[in-house]
């Protein structure tokens, strides 16, 4: 029993470093916002074409209005709250505007970096 213990203590700190690693290599886009937008998607409604349609423009829209760091959250909603989940929960990648002649180096953000996150990002 302690073996097993020792070894489920062993791989979930092996993972946790793991995501930690993972999340180093990953730009904290969400320091540069101030603002958070939540989209809600009802999955109780069936959508037609057009509706499909309209609610993806809006999404657009909503990217679109998005400054650099802030951030987007899209929660689809059921008949239950327990049928909710959150699809989408991120911080537009970018780097801040500066005036420094170091750009980059100033900031310590790889702007090639951010605007391949940034399409990513509107992929997604």
């Amino acid at each position: 029993m302690r073996v097993l213990a020792s070894l489920i203590l062993s791989a979930g700190s092996l993972l946790a470093s793991l995501g930690c690693a993972a999340a180093q290599d990953r730009a904290d886009y969400c320091r540069y916002g101030r603002q958070s937008s939540l989209f809600l998607i009802d999955r109780t409604t069936p959508y037609d074409d057009t509706d499909q349609h309209v609610l993806l423009e809006s999404a657009g829209a909503i990217v679109d209005g998005l400054g650099v760091g802030d951030r987007l959250v899209v929660v689809t909603i059921g008949a239950h709250y327990s049928a909710s989940r959150r699809a989408f929960n991120e911080c537009r990648p970018g780097c801040p505007a500066t005036t420094n002649p170091l750009g980059d180096l100033a900031t310590g953000c790889a702007s090639m970096t951010a605007l391949r996150d940034e399409r990513l990002f509107r992929a997604r």
